[in-house]
């Protein structure tokens, strides 16, 4: 049925799936329905809609609560989804969710009726009215879900754990390879920068995995719809964040080699083979382990010390100090592939 409807709707739009935006659009009842009650959302709670495409998850989302927001990259699917959710309390808003704050989107807006209907069948573009202030509407934390495009899933996870603070849940479709990887637990070899990033700052756990022959069109892989339970605080107790990432990052370059090995530098420095030795020595690591079998709380017992004796040797042994990056997420610490030119992501 879905397909058929999905179908119809490009026909009538005289348009296509489009592949450079990552546009396969999830056709089956059963999923959408699992990956609408996986949403602890209820009545009255904010709620985003990531890319919803051709509407058929946000049908199922605006039941469950007044105050949903969808945003959607694609001026055309934008302005059908406004006219086919009008009336209704959903608001639409035509935009990249990269380039979004989402941490006023609901500010203001306390539910209910006149704040859904106000907006029910509004437009708003990126260029225009696209909210840019910090800090959700009285502190409430948000709850984010969405079929994510491939080709923007590991910018979408950066850009949501820079946002954590604002938000509490976060129910994604995504590729089942990224999937493993969020999952995957110290001594795998999926286990690795990814995965500690992203389960420093929530629990995951998976829904359910998801056939490719559930899209239209079918995409080359599965894929698995994704909880990401947000912390209020780090998993484990980190002294430096931007200390731990660039420890993290830089032993998983080189994962199949020893923690000694991959963490050390040619140069010497604040990299030393006596400092590194040191720091692994003082916390009980052998030296001989590769990076992937370190959980996360050797992670941090790690990376805690040898900031302690970087801070006290890295101007004089080495003449150049780490220096703290400019934001406290980059996609370097996360151990990810640069992103897509933009007129590639959905």
């Amino acid at each position: 049925m879905l397909l058929e409807e999905a179908k119809s709707v490009l026909n009538k739009l005289h348009l296509s799936a489009r592949k450079k935006f990552g546009q396969n659009f999830m056709v089956n009842e059963e999923v959408l329905h699992a990956a609408a009650e996986a949403v602890e959302v209820r009545s009255g709670e904010p709620l985003l809609e990531i890319g919803p495409g051709l509407g058929f998850l946000t049908r199922l989302l605006a039941k469950k609560t007044d105050r949903l927001i969808a945003i959607e990259k694609d001026r055309a699917f934008a302005a059908h989804l406004a006219k086919t959710f009008s009336g209704q309390p959903v608001k639409i808003i035509e935009a990249d969710i990269l380039k979004v704050d989402i941490g006023s989107l609901f500010a203001g807006d306390a539910g209910g009726e006149s704040s859904s209907a106000r907006s029910s069948n509004e437009v708003t573009n990126e260029h225009g009215r696209v909210p840019q202030a910090a800090g959700p509407a009285n502190n409430e934390p948000i709850r984010i879900v969405g079929n994510i495009p491939y080709n923007i899933t590991s910018p979408i996870l950066e850009w949501l754990i820079f946002h954590r603070r604002s938000v509490k849940q976060a129910v994604l479709t995504m590729q089942w390879e990224v999937a493993e990887r969020l999952m995957a637990k110290p001594g795998g070899k999926l286990w690795g920068s990814l995965s500690i990033f992203v389960q420093i700052y929530t629990k995951v756990s998976l829904v359910r995995k998801v056939s490719r022959q559930c899209f239209w069109p079918a995409p080359e892989v599965d894929s698995a719809i994704v909880k990401l339970e947000f912390l209020i605080s780090p998993s484990v107790e980190i002294e430096s964040e931007d200390h731990f990432f660039k420890i993290v990052r830089r032993a998983f370059q080189k994962r199949r080699k020893t923690i000694l090995n991959s963490l050390l530098d040619k140069e010497g420095g604040v990299f030393s083979k006596s400092a590194v030795t040191e720091a692994l020595k003082k916390v009980g690591i052998d030296s001989m382990r590769r990076p992937e079998t370190l959980n996360l709380q050797e992670w941090a017992k790690l990376s805690n010390d040898m900031k302690v004796i970087f801070d006290s040797r890295g101007d004089a042994e080495a003449g150049r100090p780490i220096r703290a990056e400019r934001t406290p997420v980059t996609r370097a610490r996360m151990g990810l592939p640069q992103r897509q030119d933009p007129e590639n992501q959905k």
